[in-house]
């Protein structure tokens, strides 16, 4: 996740494996990938020691600020990102609502999503893979320069469609399904 001056404030719960209480360690550091500020969270067993944890974690974060999110198990709701966005999911149930990111790329794997966006993304892109899958996107004056690629998957978009549109979603499903729908 990029991080911004003003994205301090972590708040959470953690538990280990064995559900005893786990330390929640995070640090900005620099981004090779970005080229930004990333905020690492991490858990820790309380000798220094990381640690498999699983609890609830709530970020609160400048509506700008870009979100990289790996999450494998579990539940992820997002609301109001308005940074460039990528969400690689696997085995989760993800939900994101009032999503105003330009650029935004979601993979989900055996997994389920319900992905909206309060503003139309100028780039966006959606693989699947054994999931299931939502898009919300607002109406737009021209549509969305849409393409979609499957196999053995149910897509279905229901967007108005334009080549030319200078919104551009791409979806990529195996062994699943996708909806595209207005909002």
């Amino acid at each position: 996740m990029s991080a911004d001056p003003d994205a301090r404030a972590v708040t959470g719960s953690f538990h280990r494996a064995d559900g005893r209480p786990a330390t929640l360690d995070g640090a900005t550091e620099q981004d090779t990938a970005s080229g930004g500020r990333a905020l690492r969270l991490q858990c820790e067993d309380g000798h220094g020691h990381r640690q498999p944890c699983a609890g609830d974690l709530i970020l609160t974060l400048p509506r700008h600020t870009a979100l990289r999110l790996r999450q494998t198990s579990g539940v992820v709701v997002l609301q109001g990102i308005g940074g460039d966005l990528s969400l690689d999911a696997t085995s989760v149930r993800l939900t994101t609502r009032g999503l105003r990111s330009q650029h935004a790329e979601v993979t989900v794997v055996s997994g389920s999503a319900d992905i909206g966006f309060a503003a139309a993304p100028a780039d966006l892109d959606v693989h699947a893979a054994s999931a299931s899958v939502v898009v919300r996107l607002p109406r737009t004056d021209d549509g969305y320069a849409v393409t979609s690629a499957g196999a053995s998957a149910d897509i279905r978009v229901m967007v108005p469609r334009d080549p030319s549109a200078g919104h551009r979603a791409a979806f990529t499903v195996s062994s699943g399904s996708l909806s595209v729908q207005n909002t």
